[in-house]
Protein backbone atom coordinates (compact mmCIF):
# COMPACT_ATOMS: atom_id res chain seq x y z
CA UNK A 1 0.00 0.00 0.00
CA UNK A 2 1.69 3.22 -1.18
CA UNK A 3 1.48 6.37 0.93
CA UNK A 4 2.94 9.86 0.52
CA UNK A 5 2.73 13.01 2.62
CA UNK A 6 2.12 16.35 0.91
CA UNK A 7 1.89 19.94 2.15
CA UNK A 8 -0.30 22.78 0.87
CA UNK A 9 -1.94 26.04 1.90
CA UNK A 10 -5.25 24.16 1.92
CA UNK A 11 -6.32 20.51 2.09
CA UNK A 12 -7.45 20.58 -1.55
CA UNK A 13 -4.20 22.15 -2.69
CA UNK A 14 -2.18 19.49 -0.87
CA UNK A 15 -4.30 16.71 -2.38
CA UNK A 16 -3.89 18.12 -5.90
CA UNK A 17 -0.12 18.31 -5.43
CA UNK A 18 -0.03 14.69 -4.31
CA UNK A 19 -2.22 13.55 -7.21
CA UNK A 20 0.08 15.36 -9.63
CA UNK A 21 3.11 13.62 -8.12
CA UNK A 22 1.42 10.20 -8.20
CA UNK A 23 -0.17 10.70 -11.60
CA UNK A 24 -3.56 9.59 -10.24
CA UNK A 25 -7.08 10.98 -9.78
CA UNK A 26 -9.09 11.55 -6.58
CA UNK A 27 -10.95 8.29 -7.10
CA UNK A 28 -7.65 6.41 -6.84
CA UNK A 29 -6.63 7.64 -3.37
CA UNK A 30 -7.85 8.15 0.16
CA UNK A 31 -6.53 10.95 2.37
CA UNK A 32 -6.02 11.86 6.01
CA UNK A 33 -5.29 15.38 7.34
CA UNK A 34 -2.30 14.98 9.67
CA UNK A 35 -2.30 18.54 11.02
CA UNK A 36 -1.39 22.19 10.44
CA UNK A 37 1.72 24.24 10.91
CA UNK A 38 2.77 27.83 10.50
CA UNK A 39 1.58 31.07 12.03
CA UNK A 40 0.24 33.41 9.36
CA UNK A 41 0.04 31.20 6.29
CA UNK A 42 -1.29 27.89 7.50
CA UNK A 43 0.08 24.75 5.88
CA UNK A 44 -1.84 21.51 5.90
CA UNK A 45 -0.07 18.13 6.10
CA UNK A 46 -2.08 15.47 4.26
CA UNK A 47 -1.32 11.75 3.97
CA UNK A 48 -2.44 10.22 0.66
CA UNK A 49 -3.02 6.46 0.45
CA UNK A 50 -3.28 4.77 -2.94
CA UNK A 51 -6.38 2.58 -3.01
CA UNK A 52 -5.96 -1.08 -3.85
CA UNK A 53 -7.52 -2.00 -7.22
CA UNK A 54 -10.68 -4.10 -7.00
CA UNK A 55 -9.08 -6.77 -9.20
CA UNK A 56 -6.36 -7.35 -6.62
CA UNK A 57 -8.94 -7.62 -3.83
CA UNK A 58 -10.86 -10.25 -5.79
CA UNK A 59 -7.67 -12.19 -6.47
CA UNK A 60 -7.04 -12.72 -2.76
CA UNK A 61 -7.81 -16.26 -1.60
CA UNK A 62 -10.88 -16.43 0.67
CA UNK A 63 -10.27 -16.88 4.36
CA UNK A 64 -10.36 -20.49 5.44
CA UNK A 65 -13.31 -21.13 7.68
CA UNK A 66 -12.54 -22.57 11.08
CA UNK A 67 -13.81 -26.13 11.43
CA UNK A 68 -16.86 -26.44 13.62
CA UNK A 69 -16.08 -27.63 17.12
CA UNK A 70 -18.28 -30.05 19.02
CA UNK A 71 -20.36 -28.51 21.81
CA UNK A 72 -18.67 -30.72 24.35
CA UNK A 73 -15.20 -29.36 23.50
CA UNK A 74 -16.40 -25.75 23.79
CA UNK A 75 -18.03 -26.46 27.17
CA UNK A 76 -14.88 -28.16 28.48
CA UNK A 77 -12.73 -25.23 27.40
CA UNK A 78 -14.99 -22.72 29.18
CA UNK A 79 -14.87 -24.78 32.38
CA UNK A 80 -11.05 -25.00 32.28
CA UNK A 81 -10.84 -21.20 31.85
CA UNK A 82 -13.15 -20.62 34.80
CA UNK A 83 -10.92 -22.77 37.03
CA UNK A 84 -7.76 -20.75 36.24
CA UNK A 85 -7.04 -17.99 38.79
CA UNK A 86 -7.24 -14.48 37.39
CA UNK A 87 -4.05 -12.49 37.97
CA UNK A 88 -4.63 -9.01 39.47
CA UNK A 89 -4.08 -6.11 37.12
CA UNK A 90 -1.01 -3.99 37.89
CA UNK A 91 -1.82 -0.60 39.35
CA UNK A 92 -1.27 2.34 37.05
CA UNK A 93 1.49 4.60 38.25
CA UNK A 94 0.57 8.27 38.47
CA UNK A 95 2.06 10.47 35.79
CA UNK A 96 5.27 12.19 36.73
CA UNK A 97 5.10 15.85 37.69
CA UNK A 98 5.44 17.97 34.58
CA UNK A 99 3.92 15.38 32.29
CA UNK A 100 1.20 16.93 30.16
CA UNK A 101 -0.67 16.53 26.92
CA UNK A 102 2.03 18.36 25.01
CA UNK A 103 4.67 15.90 26.14
CA UNK A 104 2.46 12.98 25.18
CA UNK A 105 1.92 14.48 21.77
CA UNK A 106 5.66 14.88 21.35
CA UNK A 107 6.21 11.19 22.05
CA UNK A 108 3.50 10.33 19.54
CA UNK A 109 5.16 12.46 16.91
CA UNK A 110 8.51 10.84 17.57
CA UNK A 111 7.01 7.39 17.09
CA UNK A 112 5.44 8.43 13.84
CA UNK A 113 8.78 9.73 12.67
CA UNK A 114 10.46 6.39 13.42
CA UNK A 115 7.96 4.52 11.26
CA UNK A 116 9.47 5.77 8.00
CA UNK A 117 10.49 8.72 5.85
CA UNK A 118 6.96 9.42 4.60
CA UNK A 119 6.43 12.07 7.31
CA UNK A 120 9.61 14.05 6.60
CA UNK A 121 9.27 17.43 4.80
CA UNK A 122 9.58 17.18 1.04
CA UNK A 123 12.98 18.27 -0.21
CA UNK A 124 12.97 21.51 -2.20
CA UNK A 125 14.95 21.70 -5.42
CA UNK A 126 18.09 23.84 -5.23
CA UNK A 127 17.26 25.13 -8.71
CA UNK A 128 13.90 26.40 -7.46
CA UNK A 129 15.54 28.12 -4.50
CA UNK A 130 17.96 29.88 -6.86
CA UNK A 131 15.08 30.89 -9.13
CA UNK A 132 13.32 32.47 -6.14
CA UNK A 133 16.43 34.36 -5.06
CA UNK A 134 17.17 35.63 -8.59
CA UNK A 135 13.56 36.65 -9.27
CA UNK A 136 13.09 38.53 -5.99
CA UNK A 137 16.53 40.13 -6.33
CA UNK A 138 15.61 41.59 -9.74
CA UNK A 139 12.16 42.64 -8.50
CA UNK A 140 13.64 44.47 -5.48
CA UNK A 141 16.16 46.19 -7.74
CA UNK A 142 13.36 47.49 -9.99
CA UNK A 143 11.54 48.74 -6.86
CA UNK A 144 14.72 50.52 -5.68
CA UNK A 145 14.64 48.60 -2.40
CA UNK A 146 17.90 47.40 -0.84
CA UNK A 147 17.19 44.07 0.86
CA UNK A 148 18.92 40.77 1.58
CA UNK A 149 17.01 37.69 0.39
CA UNK A 150 17.25 34.85 2.92
CA UNK A 151 15.66 31.46 2.15
CA UNK A 152 14.73 28.59 4.50
CA UNK A 153 13.59 25.22 3.08
CA UNK A 154 13.55 23.16 6.31
CA UNK A 155 9.72 22.91 6.26
CA UNK A 156 9.47 21.58 2.71
CA UNK A 157 8.64 25.00 1.25
CA UNK A 158 10.52 28.11 0.10
CA UNK A 159 10.23 30.49 3.08
CA UNK A 160 11.73 33.85 2.13
CA UNK A 161 12.70 36.61 4.56
CA UNK A 162 13.45 40.01 3.00
CA UNK A 163 15.89 41.66 5.43
CA UNK A 164 15.55 45.44 5.04
CA UNK A 165 14.60 48.58 6.94
CA UNK A 166 12.48 49.83 4.03
CA UNK A 167 8.80 49.42 4.97
CA UNK A 168 7.81 49.86 1.30
CA UNK A 169 8.50 46.16 0.81
CA UNK A 170 5.44 45.40 2.99
CA UNK A 171 2.90 47.92 1.66
CA UNK A 172 -0.57 48.69 2.98
CA UNK A 173 -1.81 45.69 5.00
CA UNK A 174 0.89 43.53 3.40
CA UNK A 175 -0.36 44.03 -0.18
CA UNK A 176 3.17 44.37 -1.62
CA UNK A 177 4.35 41.22 0.17
CA UNK A 178 1.31 39.31 -1.10
CA UNK A 179 1.92 40.43 -4.69
CA UNK A 180 5.62 39.51 -4.53
CA UNK A 181 4.73 36.12 -3.09
CA UNK A 182 2.26 35.33 -5.91
CA UNK A 183 4.70 36.44 -8.63
CA UNK A 184 7.63 34.57 -7.09
CA UNK A 185 5.63 31.35 -6.79
CA UNK A 186 4.60 31.55 -10.44
CA UNK A 187 8.17 32.23 -11.59
CA UNK A 188 9.55 29.31 -9.56
CA UNK A 189 6.95 26.79 -10.70
CA UNK A 190 7.12 27.79 -14.36
CA UNK A 191 10.92 27.61 -14.33
CA UNK A 192 11.04 24.10 -12.87
CA UNK A 193 7.54 22.90 -13.80
CA UNK A 194 7.26 21.51 -10.26
CA UNK A 195 4.83 22.45 -7.46
CA UNK A 196 6.29 24.16 -4.41
CA UNK A 197 4.82 26.40 -1.70
CA UNK A 198 6.37 29.89 -1.46
CA UNK A 199 6.10 32.27 1.52
CA UNK A 200 7.50 35.81 1.39
CA UNK A 201 7.84 37.81 4.62
CA UNK A 202 9.77 40.78 5.96
CA UNK A 203 10.40 42.10 9.47
CA UNK A 204 8.16 39.33 10.86
CA UNK A 205 5.13 41.14 9.44
CA UNK A 206 3.07 38.01 8.79
CA UNK A 207 3.02 36.84 12.40
CA UNK A 208 2.42 40.35 13.76
CA UNK A 209 -0.51 40.81 11.36
CA UNK A 210 -1.99 37.47 12.37
CA UNK A 211 -1.75 38.40 16.06
CA UNK A 212 -3.46 41.73 15.34
CA UNK A 213 -6.29 39.98 13.45
CA UNK A 214 -6.79 37.45 16.26
CA UNK A 215 -7.07 40.31 18.77
CA UNK A 216 -9.48 42.14 16.44
CA UNK A 217 -11.66 39.04 16.09
CA UNK A 218 -11.90 38.53 19.85
CA UNK A 219 -12.62 42.22 20.47
CA UNK A 220 -15.37 42.41 17.83
CA UNK A 221 -16.89 39.11 19.04
CA UNK A 222 -17.16 40.56 22.54
CA UNK A 223 -18.88 43.64 21.08
CA UNK A 224 -21.30 41.40 19.16
CA UNK A 225 -22.22 39.52 22.36
CA UNK A 226 -22.56 42.74 24.37
CA UNK A 227 -24.83 44.52 21.88
CA UNK A 228 -26.63 41.47 20.49
CA UNK A 229 -26.13 42.86 16.97
CA UNK A 230 -23.99 41.74 14.06
CA UNK A 231 -20.59 43.35 13.55
CA UNK A 232 -19.30 43.96 10.02
CA UNK A 233 -15.52 44.10 9.59
CA UNK A 234 -13.60 46.01 6.93
CA UNK A 235 -12.88 44.32 3.57
CA UNK A 236 -10.03 41.79 3.77
CA UNK A 237 -8.27 39.39 1.46
CA UNK A 238 -8.95 35.66 1.63
CA UNK A 239 -5.99 34.89 3.91
CA UNK A 240 -6.98 37.48 6.52
CA UNK A 241 -10.63 36.39 6.46
CA UNK A 242 -9.56 32.80 7.15
CA UNK A 243 -7.75 33.95 10.31
CA UNK A 244 -10.91 35.66 11.61
CA UNK A 245 -13.05 32.60 10.83
CA UNK A 246 -10.54 30.22 12.46
CA UNK A 247 -10.23 32.37 15.60
CA UNK A 248 -13.98 32.37 16.26
CA UNK A 249 -14.82 28.90 14.92
CA UNK A 250 -14.97 27.39 18.43
CA UNK A 251 -17.11 30.11 19.98
CA UNK A 252 -20.45 29.09 21.51
CA UNK A 253 -21.72 32.69 21.45
CA UNK A 254 -21.02 33.95 17.91
CA UNK A 255 -20.51 32.64 14.39
CA UNK A 256 -18.99 34.19 11.27
CA UNK A 257 -19.60 34.31 7.55
CA UNK A 258 -18.18 36.18 4.57
CA UNK A 259 -20.30 38.56 2.51
CA UNK A 260 -19.77 40.59 -0.66
CA UNK A 261 -17.52 40.18 -3.67
CA UNK A 262 -13.80 40.69 -4.08
CA UNK A 263 -12.12 43.04 -3.41
CA UNK A 264 -14.86 44.24 -1.02
CA UNK A 265 -15.57 40.85 0.54
CA UNK A 266 -15.67 41.06 4.35
CA UNK A 267 -16.34 39.02 7.50
CA UNK A 268 -19.58 39.45 9.42
CA UNK A 269 -19.81 38.34 13.09
CA UNK A 270 -23.28 37.42 14.30
CA UNK A 271 -24.65 36.37 17.73
CA UNK A 272 -25.92 32.82 18.09
CA UNK A 273 -29.57 32.35 18.97
CA UNK A 274 -30.30 32.43 22.69
CA UNK A 275 -27.31 34.63 23.47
Amino acid sequence: MKQIEVIGSSVDEAIEAGLKELGLTRDDVGYEVLGQKGFFRKKYRVLLTVKEPAAEKDARPPRAEKPARPDGAVKAEKESRAEKPVAPRPEKKPAAVGANKGEGAQVHREKRGESGEAHEPKKVSEAQVQLAKDYLGKLLSLMNIAAEVRVDTSHGSIDVDLVTEDAAVIGHRGEVLDAMQILCKRAVEEGEDKYVHVNVDSRNYRMQREQALVALAERMAAKCVRTGKKVVLEPMNNTHRKIIHATLSGSDKVFTRSEGREPSRRVVILPKRGQ
